[in-house]
């Protein structure tokens, strides 16, 4: 099974929005000679995933939190019914809050500290 789009852009994401560091060996070399296959980026259930575990994640300073004021929104645009979105919702709320001292940073601080290349 491929990996879904947005979980691989979760993954890259995270790392910076919990302070590490995602390091690559340049002298690793491989070569893919099959015909690539575009990626399907359509929002599906990972994105539901990656939106909750980080998009609307806020960083208050001390930890990560994903404030219930962000609930209408997705449950507008989930595409799940009222029910199934609260229990997403939630389940991803209380993993924030597992995870809470992990996060470093949230998004919007992410993306206001990013710098043109010269």
């Amino acid at each position: 099974m491929r990996t879904p789009y947005w979980q691989k852009l979760d993954f890259g994401l995270r790392a910076s929005l919990w302070g590490e560091t995602i390091l690559s060996d340049t002298s690793f070399h491989m070569a893919y000679t099959a015909e690539q296959s575009p990626e399907d980026n359509t929002p599906d259930w990972s994105y539901k995933l990656f939106y909750l575990k980080n998009m609307a994640v806020r960083f208050n300073g001390e930890m990560g939190v994903l404030p219930g004021s962000r609930f209408p929104a997705y449950a507008l645009r989930s595409g799940s019914g009222l029910l199934d979105a609260r229990k997403e919702f939630r389940e991803i709320q209380q993993w924030v809050e597992e995870n809470r001292f992990r996060f470093k940073s949230d998004v919007p601080s992410l993306v206001a500290h990013w710098e043109i290349p010269e």
